[in-house]
C-alpha cells in the first residue's frame, strides 16, 4: 500500500536489494494517507527462495495467486514475474475505477 504503515515492499528490499518492485498506481505522495508515491508488488529472491510482496485487501491477493503459482513453477526473471503480478492487479483497478467513477484512470 501507500501507507506508512505499509513496510512489506521495503521489507522484501532489505532481503534482496535487486528485488524488482514496479507500481501498480501511483499517487500525489503526501496528499489523504498516501504517505508514499504509489503502491507496488515485489517480487526478489533469497538463497533459493522467492519473495513475493503483493497489496491487499483479499480481492488483490486473491487475483494473484493464479500468477504467483505460475511464477512458482517457472521461476522466471524478477522484473518479469514482478510485472506480470503488477500488470494485472492494474488491470483490476481500472475495472474497479470505471465502475466507481466511469472512468478508466488509473496510471501507473
Amino acid at each position: 500500500g501507500a501507507e506508512r504503515k505499509d513496510c512489506t515492499v521495503e521489507a522484501v528490499q532489505q532481503l534482496d536489494p535487486g528485488a524488482a518492485t514496479p507500481f501498480i498506481v501511483t499517487f500525489e505522495q503526501g496528499k489523504g494517507r498516501h504517505f508514499k508515491p504509489g503502491v507496488r508488488v515485489a517480487v526478489g529472491t533469497l538463497n533459493d527462495s522467492i519473495l513475493i510482496s503483493v497489496p491487499g485487501p483479499n480481492d488483490e491477493v486473491c487475483a494473484s495467486l493464479p500468477i504467483i503459482m505460475e511464477i512458482l513453477a517457472k521461476r522466471p526473471d524478477k522484473a518479469i514475474a514482478a510485472e506480470a503480478i503488477a500488470a494485472n492487479l492494474r488491470g483490476l483497478l481500472r475495472d474497479k475505477m470505471a465502475r466507481w467513477h466511469g472512468t478508466a484512470a488509473v496510471q501507473a
